[in-house]
């Protein structure tokens, strides 16, 4: 974009980007289903655990 870092570009354009993250996630929440309600049988909603 020309600026000098990329903190300038995301304080210029936060505006226009953070709109489109949390709209992307929606998506994906409603492809996918909600990370926070899921079930993992762990008996802890929303968290993972690594195998």
């Amino acid at each position: 974009m020309g600026h000098k870092s990329a903190h300038v570009t995301e304080t210029v354009y936060r505006h226009v980007i953070v709109p489109a993250i949390r709209g992307g996630a929606t998506v994906m929440d409603a492809v996918f289903g909600d990370a926070d309600d899921a079930d993992d049988g762990d008996g802890e909603p929303g968290t993972t655990t690594a195998s």
